[in-house]
C-alpha cells in the first residue's frame, strides 16, 4: 500500500485533535450516569452523520481535502472508543449489550443516510 501524502496525515491529525477536543467539550458538560451514555451515543451518530454528509458532497472528488480533515474531525469526535468503554462498563449486562449493538447501527445508518443525501443534492 502506497504511503498518503503529509498533507493528508497532517490534515487527519489535525481534524482529530480538533474533533477531540469538541467531543471533550461535550461529554464534560455530560451529566453523569444516563446522561453519559446518552451523550456519548449522541456524538457518535452526529460524528458519523457529519462524516456522511461530507464524503456525500464530496463524492465526485475522493482526493478533495475536505474528505480527509472530515476523517480526523469526525473521527475524533465520534469516539467508537470511548463508546466501547461506556458500554462494557454498564451497570447490567442487558443494558450494555443493548447499547453496543444499536450504537453503532443508528450511528452507520445516519452515515449512510447523511451520504445519499448529500450526494444526491450534488447529483443534481
Amino acid at each position: 500500500m502506497p504511503r498518503p501524502p503529509v498533507t493528508d496525515v497532517v490534515l487527519v491529525a489535525l481534524g482529530g485533535a480538533i474533533g477531540s477536543a469538541g467531543r471533550h467539550a461535550v461529554l464534560s458538560d455530560a451529566v453523569p450516569a444516563a446522561g453519559l451514555r446518552v451523550t456519548v451515543a449522541a456524538t457518535l451518530v452526529i460524528g458519523c452523520l457529519a462524516l456522511g454528509l461530507v464524503l456525500g458532497a464530496t463524492t465526485r472528488s475522493p482526493t478533495n481535502p475536505l474528505r480527509v480533515f472530515a476523517i480526523g474531525l469526525c473521527g475524533g469526535f465520534a469516539s467508537f472508543s470511548l463508546y466501547a468503554v461506556v458500554g462494557s462498563a454498564l451497570s447490567t449486562a442487558w443494558i450494555g449489550v443493548v447499547f453496543l449493538v444499536v450504537t453503532p447501527v443508528v450511528a452507520l445508518a445516519a452515515m449512510a443516510a447523511g451520504a445519499l443525501l448529500t450526494a444526491s443534492i450534488v447529483r443534481r
